[in-house]
C-alpha cells in the first residue's frame, strides 16, 4: 500500500517526500489514487491508462500537492531513451495474464479483474500459440 511505498521511497531517496513523477499505465481508478498518494509536492502525474469511468481527485490533490497532470504521449527521442533506461535499470516490469479466446473468456477475465489480487494487464489471445 501507500505506507510501504512511501517507506521504500524515503529509504531509497535521501530527503524525498514522495516521487517527483509517476507514470500511470493502468486503466484502474485505484491506480490513479495510489499514484497521487506517492507524489511529492509539485509532482507530475503522466496519464497513460484510460479508465472508462471518471477519475475522482480530492481537491487537496491540486491545492495542497500542486501536482501537474500531463497526457502520456511520448516525447523527444532523448527523453524516451532515458525513460527506457530507467525502467530497465530499476527492473520495472508489467504483469501480464493471458486468456485464450473461448466461450468463458469474458467471465474468467471479469472474475480475475474484480479479484483483490488483480494487477498488470490482461491479454485475450485470439489464436492459440
Amino acid at each position: 500500500g501507500t505506507e510501504n511505498a512511501l517507506a521504500d521511497i524515503y529509504a531509497s531517496f535521501d530527503g524525498a517526500t514522495g516521487l517527483d513523477a509517476v507514470i500511470v499505465c493502468t486503466d484502474s481508478v485505484e491506480g490513479y489514487r495510489f499514484a497521487t498518494s506517492i507524489l511529492a509536492k509539485h509532482g507530475i502525474l503522466v496519464a497513460v491508462g484510460q479508465p472508462k469511468e471518471d477519475i475522482p481527485f480530492h481537491w487537496s490533490t491540486f491545492v495542497s500537492q500542486d501536482i501537474t497532470i500531463v497526457p502520456g504521449g511520448l516525447g523527444r527521442n532523448e527523453l524516451v531513451q532515458e525513460m527506457l533506461e530507467l525502467v530497465q535499470a530499476s527492473k520495472i516490469h508489467v504483469e501480464v495474464k493471458e486468456f485464450n479466446l473461448g466461450s468463458t473468456v469474458f467471465e474468467e477475465l471479469m472474475n480475475e479483474y474484480q479479484s483483490d489480487g488483480m494487477k498488470g494487464k490482461f491479454v485475450i489471445r485470439i489464436t492459440p500459440e
